[in-house]
C-alpha cells in the first residue's frame, strides 16, 4: 500500500457512518479498531452492520455510558468479534450489552449478548417490534428456514 492509499483509508476509516458520530479510529499492530457513537437509528445503512465477526452494536446501561473511554481503550485488543473478542468486552465493561446483526434479503438475525439487567429491556423492544426469540443457536437454520415456508 503507497503513502497515498493508506492517507485515503485513514480518511475514509475516520468518517462518520450515516446515523454515527464521534468517531474514533485506533490503528493497532494487526487491525484497525473504529468506535463511534450512535445518533439517529433511521437513517443507519444496515448493510455497514452486517460484517458478522467485524462490527457490534454495543449498548451501554446509564452508569457504564459515562465510561465510553474504557470501550475505545479495550477496542485495539480486539481483532476478531468472536467469543473470544465479545468475552473481552463483557470482562473489561460492565453493563454492557453486545449486538450483532446479520441483514439478508429474506431474513435477518439480531444476537443480543449481555448480562440480564442491560439484555432484557433490549430483547423486548425488540419483541415489541415483532422480532421472534429463540434461545438455541443449534436450531437457528430451523428457525431460517421454517421463515421459507
Amino acid at each position: 500500500m503507497t503513502n497515498a492509499q493508506k492517507r485515503r483509508l485513514v480518511t475514509q476509516l475516520k468518517a462518520d457512518p450515516p446515523g454515527f458520530s464521534e468517531t474514533t479510529l485506533t490503528i493497532a499492530d494487526t487491525h484497525a479498531c473504529v468506535t463511534s457513537v450512535l445518533r439517529d437509528p433511521s437513517v443507519v445503512d444496515t448493510g455497514f452492520l452486517t460484517a458478522y465477526r467485524r462490527c457490534a452494536l454495543v449498548e451501554m446501561d446509564d452508569a457504564t455510558q459515562h465510561n465510553t473511554g474504557l470501550l475505545r481503550d479495550g477496542c485495539p485488543t480486539i481483532s476478531d468479534l468472536g467469543n473470544s473478542g465479545i468475552a473481552t468486552l463483557l470482562d473489561e465493561n460492565d453493563g454492557l450489552a453486545i449486538l450483532r446483526l446479520l441483514d439478508f434479503e429474506s431474513y435477518s438475525v439480531v444476537q443480543l449478548i449481555g448480562p440480564p439487567a442491560v439484555e432484557d429491556p433490549a430483547t423486548q423492544c425488540l419483541l415489541r417490534q415483532g422480532v421472534r426469540q429463540f434461545h438455541d443457536i443449534g436450531t437457528l437454520s430451523q428457525e431460517i428456514a421454517g421463515l421459507r415456508e
